[in-house]
C-alpha cells in the first residue's frame, strides 16, 4: 500500500510541476485486449504446475498532464486453464488486477510514441470450476512494462500496443511462489483536451 501511494505522490507531483499546453493535457480512457501467459510455474521442484496461455482484456482511465508524463488507473481481467499437476487441472482460474500506474511517453515523431510504465495495485485470484480446490484471494500485485501509442492524425485516438509484466505472491492450494504473469495487448485510447 505504500508503494502505491508513494506512486500517486510522485505522479501528482510530476503532473504539477510539468508543463502543458492545452494540446498536451488529455484525459484518457484505455481499453485493450489480447494474449496472457504466465513466466513462474506453481512448483519449484516435482512434476510440473502451470497454466496454459489465456486472454485478457484490460481498461485504463487517466491522465496525460503533458505529452510526457501520465498517471492511470487500470483495470486487467485475465483467464487461463490450469494444467499439470495440480487438483484444479482443467478448472479456469480468473485474474483481476486493478490498481494505478505513471506512465512516461518520449515522442519520437509527431504521431509515434514509445512509453514505458510501472505501478501498483492489487490481484484477486478465483478459481471457476464444479469443484473447488482453493478460495479466492487477494494480494497486493505490481506491474510494469512497456508500448508504443500511434496518434490517428486529425481524431482524437491514438492505437496501442503493449506488454505488461504482473507480479504477485500465490499462497494457496498447496503452493507458495511469486509468480510472474504477462499479457501482450492492442487496443485503443480515446482522447478528450483539457
Amino acid at each position: 500500500m505504500r508503494t502505491l501511494r508513494g506512486l500517486i505522490v510522485i505522479a501528482g507531483l510530476a503532473c504539477l510541476t510539468t508543463p502543458a499546453s492545452g494540446q498536451d493535457r488529455s484525459v484518457q480512457i484505455q481499453v485493450l485486449g489480447g494474449g496472457y501467459s504466465h513466466i513462474n510455474n506453481l512448483n519449484v521442484t516435482g512434476p510440473d504446475a502451470h497454466f496454459k496461455p489465456g486472454y485478457n482484456v484490460g481498461l485504463a482511465v487517466g491522465v496525460m498532464a503533458s505529452k510526457y508524463v501520465g498517471i492511470h488507473a487500470d483495470f486487467t481481467y485475465a483467464r487461463t486453464q490450469a494444467k499439470g499437476a495440480v487438483a484444479f487441472t482443467g478448472d479456469e482460474v480468473n485474474r483481476y488486477f486493478y490498481g494505478g500506474h505513471i506512465e512516461l511517453r518520449y515522442p519520437v515523431t509527431a504521431n509515434l510514441s514509445p512509453f514505458v510504465f510501472g505501478g501498483a495495485g492489487a490481484a484477486t485470484i478465483q478459481q471457476s470450476g464444479s469443484v473447488v480446490s482453493f478460495n479466492r484471494f487477494t494480494k497486493l500485485a505490481g506491474m510494469f512494462g512497456a508500448g508504443l501509442a500511434y496518434r490517428v492524425p486529425g481524431s482524437p485516438i491514438d492505437l496501442l500496443a503493449e506488454g505488461k509484466a504482473l507480479t504477485f505472491k500465490w499462497d494457496a492450494a498447496g503452493f507458495n511462489r511469486n509468480q510472474l504473469d504477462v499479457t501482450y495487448s492492442v487496443g485503443f485510447a480515446y482522447r478528450f483536451g483539457l
